[in-house]
């Protein structure tokens, strides 16, 4: 089974060269902090954005509204993300992390709809980001529900609005131990086509958090600051080869605010990540696959004790690269 996977990313990797260095995309990647963030596209159940979505003309609503009752408002899938760290890997000791969610959906109308999302993390044995020797684990992330337009506008310029709202529940340990309330986080996108398959598209992802209290302590028994905000926010270029293989690459910046604990001489903090990664995808029926290699760099610390901390810029280090596999089922 090892080796099947090692010839897999040794071929991904062949493929990701030979396309160029340039081709990249940011996302980042799943985190077991229980807030099961990902940036697969707006509506999160990956609408392969590697593979344009074509605009259709218009009909009369009445007509709209029949082809929306054709069929059951209810739908279901299911999502899966697996990475594991490049040099972790390379070293045969990497641990596989999983972000997983249900998604069920009831469709409001023929461009919008509702969902609740159940998630959960699964990891396999091997060594952790503090490189410490962990057991398989299955651990509950934070559950949300999803309100998602397919059209919320048609700017100048052809450029097409797409949009979301996700509203959080704390169920994961994590968000326990922080007393978060919940989360708010809007999803908008703006697509625009370049060319035949070629399409260039900018999203934006704003949200906030909820806690009863400002802080807590962190891995090491250290008072932090907790999330306050965030905004993530990448270009992405997709390229569609046929109807079933395309590519994308993104490239973009996720800003993080944290609270200051003034009880305990703790400082707001702002950071900054630089994010980029490039991906393939393939579709087989129902069935959506992506796969590729992410990057996610820390670029600079900010705080009121302290001048901003600008860190050495490098992009590929084996460290902070990660081998991504996505996969959506659509029922």
């Amino acid at each position: 089974m090892t080796m099947k996977i090692r010839f897999f990313v040794t071929a991904l990797i062949a493929m990701s060269v030979s396309l160029g260095a340039g081709a990249q995309e940011p996302v980042s990647a799943p985190s077991q902090d229980g807030t099961g963030e990902i940036s697969t596209d707006v509506d999160g159940e990956l609408v392969d954005s590697a593979l344009p979505t074509e605009r259709k003309p218009l009909v009369p609503l009445t007509e709209q509204d029949k082809q929306s009752n054709k069929r059951s408002p209810f739908s279901f899938g299911y999502f899966n993300w697996t990475t594991v760290n490049a040099k972790d890997y390379r070293e045969g000791d990497g641990q596989f992390s999983s972000y997983n969610f249900v998604s069920i959906d009831y469709r409001l109308s023929y461009d919008s709809k509702v969902s609740f999302r159940p998630v959960f993390f699964l990891s396999s044995a091997g060594k952790d980001f503090f490189g410490e020797d962990v057991e398989s684990d299955l651990a509950m992330g934070d559950a949300y529900f999803q309100y998602f337009h397919y059209n919320l506008a048609l700017l100048p310029g052809d450029i097409g609005l797409i949009g979301a709202l996700r509203l959080y529940l704390p169920l994961s340990d994590n968000s326990k131990d922080n007393k978060m309330l919940t989360r708010v986080q809007a999803r908008l996108l703006f697509t625009t086509p370049l060319a035949r398959g070629v399409e260039l598209a900018y999203h934006m992802y704003p949200g906030y958090y909820f806690y009863s209290q400002r802080g807590t302590v962190n891995y090491f028994g250290a008072a932090k600051g907790n999330k306050q905000a965030e905004l993530e926010h990448f270009l992405e270029l997709s390229e569609r080869v046929t109807q079933k293989l395309g590519f994308s690459q993104r490239v973009g910046i996720t800003h993080e605010w944290k609270y200051d604990v003034p009880s305990q001489n703790v400082s707001s903090k702002r950071d900054e990540f630089l994010n980029v990664s490039l991906m393939g995808s393939y579709d087989v029926g129902p069935v959506n696959f992506r796969a590729g290699v992410i990057n996610d760099i820390k670029l600079r610390e900010f705080s009121k004790s302290a001048k901003a901390k600008q860190l050495p810029l490098k992009l590929f280090r084996e460290e902070e690269l990660q081998y991504s596999l996505m996969t959506y089922v659509r029922f």
